[in-house]
């Protein structure tokens, strides 16, 4: 119980303040509060199932006990399928804010900080997750160090790709720009998520 109340606390925390802090950033005129919670609970719920059933189905098969993971399947996981998956629906759940709620993104900076939102709700999902894998609380430290700390800000980033892509797309008045700036966006968000 002390390893699975530590990392949902340990998950959530860290990203609900970088949440607040990005949320800072658009000093003249704040995102309204509940848009921001639902893209927080996007990436946190939505996005989580979502990426988890398409891993499930689409993963590499289970490695039989006491066998090695092949380099190329671990590769493929993290570095093709993770990406693809866990950007295309965060991406949706930004999407939907800049159809549903058009009105309230004004500039480019908006879309970096939705796209933040629903990066960091992910993490701190993901983060919980991975903290109760741990086995002990040394572990579980040097991981939270790692992902809440070094590591801390790159879901937020990929999403934010995304965001910035979705602005800059929507503020074109080149209507190949509509097309183009969300997709290099989106692009952009599963490289450096890949990387």
């Amino acid at each position: 119980m002390g390893i699975f109340l530590a990392s949902v606390i340990l998950g959530i925390v860290p990203m609900v303040v970088y949440a607040l802090l990005v949320w800072r950033l658009d000093r003249w005129e704040k995102e309204p509060f509940p848009l921001l919670l639902a893209a927080f609970c996007w990436g946190a719920v939505p996005s989580i199932v979502f990426a988890l059933v398409a891993q499930l189905i689409f993963g590499s098969p289970p490695v039989p006990e006491g066998a090695e993971v092949s380099l190329l399947s671990e590769l493929y996981d993290a570095s093709f399928l993770a990406p693809l998956t866990e950007e295309l629906v965060k991406a949706f759940g930004v999407f939907l804010i800049f159809r549903i709620f058009h009105r309230e993104v004004d500039s480019v900076l908006d879309g970096l900080v939705y796209g933040s939102m629903v990066g960091f709700g992910f993490s701190a999902v993901e983060n919980a997750f991975y903290f109760m894998g741990q086995p002990d609380a040394g572990s579980l430290i040097l991981l939270f160090f790692l992902r809440a700390f070094i590591f801390g800000m790159l879901h937020a980033l990929f999403t934010g790709l995304f965001g910035v892509g979705l602005a800059l797309g929507k503020f074109s008045g080149n209507p190949l720009g509509k097309l183009f700036w969300p997709a290099l966006g989106l692009g952009l968000a599963m490289a450096t998520h890949a990387l």
